[in-house]
């Protein structure tokens, strides 16, 4: 079976993609169908669009031959809860953009929002800086107040050569 996905397993780029797809064949394509991804492709701007379907509309065929099962429905209920929760944001995030982690803190209680100007996927882990370090270390050791966020305001914008 693995044969099957040889390209699709690579791991070169750091990416487990065996765990992706487990992920997103049971947590999200199951939940999607042709006309909901048909509605969405419209945000895309015209030029994307078409490539953008195509990745999509491939997951159906991708997660047949994975073959993981559904996750249950409520796995798509928003988590909520009271327990102190840090939400970090890259501006530029691609995968789970800004608005994605402001409506998660809609339901959690004791949640703070730190967004991170110029950073994409993976403030903490990608994208790591002391910015960054600083307002993790300080919720860890004191959750029920709010870092002190100052720092992002000083991050530069990215340099476009």
């Amino acid at each position: 079976m693995l044969a099957e996905f040889d390209g699709d397993l690579n791991f070169s780029d750091g990416v487990s993609w065996g765990t992706f797809y487990s992920f997103e064949c049971a947590e999200d394509v199951p939940f999607m169908t042709p006309a909901t991804l048909a509605t969405a492709d419209q945000s895309f701007p015209a030029p994307i669009r078409a490539d953008e379907d195509v990745g999509q509309q491939a997951a159906f065929g991708e997660c047949q031959r994975w073959g993981v099962t559904k996750a249950a429905d409520g796995e798509k209920a928003p988590v909520v809860s009271d327990i102190p929760t840090m939400v970090l944001e890259g501006e530029y995030d691609p995968v789970t953009p800004p608005s994605q982690g402001d409506l998660a803190a809609q339901t959690l209680k004791n949640s703070v929002i730190f967004r991170f100007p110029a950073m994409g996927h993976g403030v903490f882990i990608y994208n790591f800086t002391p910015c960054a370090s600083q307002i993790f270390q300080a919720f860890v050791d004191h959750p029920q107040q709010k870092p002190d966020g100052s720092c992002t305001t000083r991050l530069p914008e990215p340099a476009f050569t």
